[in-house]
């Protein structure tokens, strides 16, 4: 009898430490958390986000090229932008490039209006910078060989 008892406590134990392990929330990686969703007390059903974290290192920036610039943009060709309140340049890369264009108006019949097919471009930054927060305002200055202040 004292056997399964024992045995009955242990299970109940394990059940308890179980049970525990599941209401602890973890992070899929280090981060900032930048705003909190719910309250101490709130019953909150499985999958609802609690809170928004922020990535300091995963920061990236989407531009849009022009068709006719695409030629002179690479993965991996270098950029340069500067980001308001920063008064040095930055220097990124490019990390990706859109296989289909995006078109300003729904039907293209001229070359004109081929024209306003764009590419979206990301980018990312070569190395981190605390300084640089997601949604701050950036102008990209240069990405690969295309100059973006001196020519159009």
């Amino acid at each position: 009898q004292w056997a399964a008892s024992e045995q009955a406590a242990k299970a109940q134990a394990l059940l308890s430490k179980t049970n525990l392990a599941e209401k602890v929330v973890r992070a899929p990686q280090a981060g900032v958390i930048e705003r909190v969703f719910v309250a101490i007390g709130d019953l909150i059903a499985p999958n609802t986000p609690l809170v928004r974290l922020t990535i300091p290192e995963d920061i990236w920036i989407r531009v849009y090229i022009p068709e006719a610039k695409l030629a002179q943009v690479t993965v991996g060709g270098s950029a340069s932008l500067r980001v308001d309140g920063i008064p040095q340049p930055l220097e990124g890369y490019v990390e990706s490039i859109a296989t289909r264009g995006e078109f300003t108006p729904a039907n293209l019949q001229t070359p004109n209006e081929r024209g306003k097919q764009v590419f979206a471009v990301r980018l990312r930054l070569r190395k981190p910078d605390p300084h640089v927060k997601a949604g701050m305002y950036a102008t990209v200055t240069r990405i690969g060989d295309w100059d973006t202040v001196n020519s159009r």
